[in-house]
Formats: structure tokens, C-alpha cells, sequence
């Protein structure tokens, strides 16, 4: 019968098992501090005033970044640190500023309402005349506004003449309190009291992938804003939070940062809106 040789592991006993234990914990702590070493966080200062900007608004703007991303890093995470914005888009603008409505049933006629920041009663008198400048028969409406209920009003004057609102895009309902599918009326009252308040936040989207996504159907946002700051006012937000945002990339040479209204639209800044973004970023292994 040949013989085998069995090897049997023995667990130590007393002081050789506290060593045993104390080096494995010596050793996990040794990794953890490495791996903290081998991580770098560096600050991102991104000025409008030093990026290209695409199309006609100062909200989407691509930034290169002046100094050198290493590419041999494995990942990276992002936060927003500090964001500065002028409050300049007026709740009524190029995204929310169209009506579609049609007098006694026939086409659909579309009005414009001028890019404004509109009083209750200031939105009755510019609906009123672009109603009047876009009429297709000889007829006068009147707009009013209550102060109590909030609601616009308007009147085509005498029976059987009516006005009803359709559907369509950058439309101005929500705005105004209309609902669409209220039909044709001799007098139409809105549905709902006006907000003219404009967007409720602002949203800060990025090209590159993180895993945030917004009910609004966009992705790839870094932070949500409350909009605070009354029109004419600075928007200036502090992250108190040192949450990160895993982005998956594997080197960043430039930045596209797009500001986002609250229906997923870029947000209507003029030309000489300055934004100001402090992005902390993250390397590591």
C-alpha cells in the first residue's frame, strides 16, 4: 500500500491566532490606505465667458478642459459644488409661448404672445390683443383677469360666435390655466388660476453617462436647483451635500453642460447671461 502523506491544518490557539488576526487587519487597513492615496480630487472652475457655445443660448455651452485628465485612471465621480446663474428668462418665452385656437369651429390659428414677465392683469391685456390682431373675422374679444380666482376670461361677444384651443407645440396652457380639451365656448374661463412664475428648478445635464435619470424623460443629470431667486435676481447654490456621481468614462477631455427648465427644455438664458459652475471631480482607481 503506498503512503499519504495527509496534511492537516491546525487552527492556532492563543497568542499565534492573534497574531495571525492582527496581521490580516494590519494588512486590509494598509490596502484601504493605498487605494485613498492612489484617488485625486481636483476642482473644475467653468466660466461661460471661456466656452463655445452651441446655438443661440448661453444654457448650452462646451467647456475643454485646461488641464490634463489622465486617462490610465479607471473611473471618475462628479459633484456640483457651487453654481451661480442669473435669473433672466422670463416666464414667458420662446418654449411656452404659443397658442392654437380656432373661432366658430373653423382653422386652427396660431397667436404669439411677446416674451415677457407678465402680472395677471398684464397677461389679460397681451392675450387680448394678440387675439384681436389674429382674428380671422371681424370681431373684438375681451380678456379680464380676477384678482381673487386667478383666472383669465375671455369673451367672444354676442351668440353664436366661439373659440376653442387646440393642441400644439411650446404651447402657453399651462401658463394661462387653459385646458384644451375644453371645447368650443361663447365665453371661456380658464380651467386652472394663471402661473406666470416661470420654471419651478432648473436642471444641470452633462454629455457624459452617470445613472441619473429625471421623470421628464432626460438623463445625465448632475444636480436639480429650486428656482428661489425672483426674475432679475442671482441664482446662487451651495451643494451641502459631498455626494458623488459615478460617471462612466474613462477619460474626460471636454465638458458640455446644458441648463434644463422644468419641462426638460433648454433653459432660455440671453446672450449675456454669465454662468459660473464649481464641479469637484474625481479620480480613482
Amino acid at each position: 500500500m503506498n503512503n499519504i502523506n495527509t496534511f492537516r491544518w491546525q487552527i492556532p490557539s492563543g497568542e499565534a491566532f492573534h497574531r495571525i488576526i492582527f496581521f490580516c487587519f494590519s494588512l486590509l487597513l494598509y490596502n484601504q490606505h493605498f487605494i485613498i492615496k492612489m484617488s485625486s480630487t481636483q476642482l473644475l472652475f467653468l466660466d461661460s465667458d471661456h466656452a463655445n457655445q452651441i446655438g443661440t443660448t448661453p444654457s448650452d455651452l462646451i467647456f475643454n478642459l485646461n488641464f490634463n485628465v489622465a486617462n490610465d485612471m479607471s473611473g471618475y465621480a462628479m459633484a456640483i459644488q457651487s453654481i451661480s446663474i442669473p435669473n433672466m428668462v422670463y416666464p414667458i418665452n420662446s418654449n411656452n409661448n404659443k397658442i392654437y385656437w380656432k373661432e366658430d369651429g373653423g382653422a386652427v390659428i396660431t397667436s404669439t404672445l411677446t416674451e415677457n414677465n407678465y402680472s395677471g392683469m398684464e397677461m389679460a391685456t397681451e392675450l387680448q390683443t394678440q387675439l384681436n390682431a389674429d382674428t380671422g373675422i371681424a370681431r373684438v374679444y375681451t380678456v379680464t383677469y380676477d384678482s381673487q380666482s386667478k383666472k383669465l376670461n375671455i369673451n367672444t361677444g354676442i351668440l353664436p360666435n366661439t373659440i376653442e384651443f387646440v393642441d400644439g407645440n411650446n404651447n402657453a396652457y399651462a401658463e394661462l390655466g387653459f385646458n384644451s380639451s375644453a371645447g368650443s365656448a361663447n365665453q371661456y374661463t380658464g380651467a386652472y388660476p394663471v402661473y406666470l412664475s416661470g420654471t419651478q428648478y432648473i436642471d444641470i445635464q452633462a454629455d457624459i453617462t452617470t445613472n441619473n435619470y429625471s421623470s421628464n424623460g432626460k438623463t445625465n443629470i448632475l444636480e436639480r436647483i429650486p428656482l428661489t431667486a425672483n426674475f432679475g435676481s442671482i441664482i446662487t447654490y451651495q451643494n451641502a451635500s459631498d455626494d458623488y456621481i459615478d460617471l462612466n468614462e474613462d477619460s474626460i477631455n471636454t465638458l458640455e453642460i446644458r441648463v434644463l427648465d422644468d419641462k426638460g427644455n433648454l433653459w432660455q438664458l440671453p446672450q449675456n447671461a454669465q454662468i459660473s459652475i464649481v464641479c469637484k471631480l474625481k479620480q480613482f482607481l
